[in-house]
């Protein structure tokens, strides 16, 4: 028994051994170009990997978030230097920013890979980053100070008598709810009625599209504000015609929901498509679309509402029954 323990022990101590030692031939680290930033602006994460040439390792793959509220607008092409030692460079950078404040822990970056059969992990250090809502820099004494207000103190005859206010309130409520229930079960009406829209998605779309084109908003050289509520209006739009939640997704959710509803016209989807990520890119990358750009992503949202809108007519010589088109 002593013999194979002894043989187990020195497995172990091998394994250990081998992995350090091959380990310490790679390093991983990531950094930001500032660990402070107001909110709304932009910071740069890079991702460095120095490595054996030769060695397969998976580099981290990130998508439209880091964590929470942070966001990735833009990533750039996995760049490879070859350093001396047969040693490469695997280099990565991520424009990142956040639009609340708060601080942020962003979690460590972790890459493995084998060796024979010895598998081993690499992770970098947690970044900080500290989002702000004004423009005063940490450690800037020249600002006033004021102090601190103390906590306001709620008369104890109140703090005493909330408990069976608030109680008596819910008790009202719900009495109210029970009774409103039972008049809806007797009239046979659903409990919460849910109202329709007035207008068709498509008319209310092109009414503000009309309103828009004749505001000259980019003309006057609000293009951000222009792609904002252009965007806007076929959000809701999309919302109305195909029921989907375009006004909490983001352009790849949006695009993704329209494709799940069975849309299938290519064409006009690839205008759709264009036209938001043109607004991604004036609304979250600072660009600058050209004049002519302008004008065609308004004409595309005309085409899209008008090629997806749904007509209802009635039927030739059946006035009560109709017909549903795209």
């Amino acid at each position: 028994m002593l013999g194979y323990t002894k043989y187990i022990f020195l497995f172990i101590n091998w394994v250990l051994f081998y992995s350090l030692s091959f380990s310490q031939e790679i390093n991983l680290e990531a950094k930001l170009d500032s660990s402070h930033i107001l909110i709304g602006d932009q910071v740069n994460l890079s991702l460095e990997i120095t490595q054996p040439n030769g060695l397969h390792l998976d580099f981290p793959e990130l998508f439209d978030t880091l964590t929470g509220k942070i966001e990735i607008l833009e990533k750039t092409n996995i760049d490879t230097t070859f350093l001396e030692n047969n040693q490469i460079l695997l280099k990565q950078n991520f424009l990142i920013t956040c639009y609340d404040s708060g601080f942020y822990t962003i979690p460590a970056f972790q890459v493995s890979y084998h060796k024979d059969t010895i598998a081993v992990k690499l992770k970098t250090m947690p970044l900080f980053l500290k989002v702000s809502r004004t423009d005063i820099a940490p450690g800037d004494t020249s600002q006033t100070i004021f102090d601190i207000k103390m906590p306001y103190r709620v008369p104890v005859g109140f703090r005493e008598m909330a408990p069976f206010i608030f109680g008596g309130l819910i008790f009202i409520l719900f009495i109210f709810a029970v009774y409103y229930f039972i008049k809806k079960k007797k009239q046979d009406q659903p409990f919460i009625m849910i109202k329709k829209p007035l207008e068709p998605a498509h008319i209310i779309a092109l009414r503000e599209l009309d309103k828009l084109k004749s505001e000259k908003i980019w003309q006057r050289n609000k293009v951000k504000l222009y792609y904002t509520r252009l965007t806007g209006i076929i959000r809701i739009y999309l919302e109305g015609r195909y029921e989907i939640k375009a006004m909490e997704q983001t352009t790849e959710e949006i695009l993704q929901s329209l494709l799940d509803t069975g849309f299938n016209d290519n064409k006009i989807f690839s205008l759709l498509k264009d036209m938001l990520n043109c607004a991604d890119l004036v609304k979250f990358a600072k660009a600058r679309p050209l004049p002519d750009e302008n004008e065609t992503n308004m004409l595309n949202a005309y085409i899209f509402v008008n090629e997806t809108k749904k007509v209802t007519k009635v039927i030739e010589g059946v006035p009560e029954l109709t017909e549903t088109e795209n």
